[in-house]
């Protein structure tokens, strides 16, 4: 299967690709080498954006809004709590918080999708 070939476009179109995602103000060189989008310049010093990137990027972000829409504030809440017992090393805080946190996916799913009301007749 080939692959699709990629395009470089200037910072005003790479903003347009990049609108609805929350960050066309952000497309600077060193944000958008974070983020994994390839840029460089041209001989006349203009700077350039990959395309397939700068799409991969915004389908990414996309996806993590819906992700993030899926869940409920004790999943928010609990994985803050896992986040931050991680960071401090802590693995009896961080063990139980996971715990927490399983539990409050497991509503989180059940009242989005509304388990209780699937029957398979």
């Amino acid at each position: 299967m080939a692959t699709k070939a990629d395009r470089f476009v200037n910072s005003k179109k790479g903003k347009g690709l990049l609108k609805g995602s929350g960050a066309v103000a952000l497309l600077k060189p060193d944000w958008a080498r974070e983020q994994g989008i390839r840029c460089g310049k041209l001989k006349d010093g203009a700077l350039v954006y990959s395309v397939l990137d700068i799409l991969k990027y915004v389908e990414r972000v996309a996806q993590e809004h819906q992700d993030s829409a899926l869940e409920n504030d004790a999943v928010r809440m609990w994985r803050t709590v896992v986040d931050q017992a991680s960071d401090d090393n802590n693995t009896v805080a961080e063990t139980w918080a996971n715990a927490h946190l399983l539990t409050a996916i497991t509503a989180s799913a059940t009242d989005i999708l509304d388990v209780g009301a699937v029957t398979l007749e």
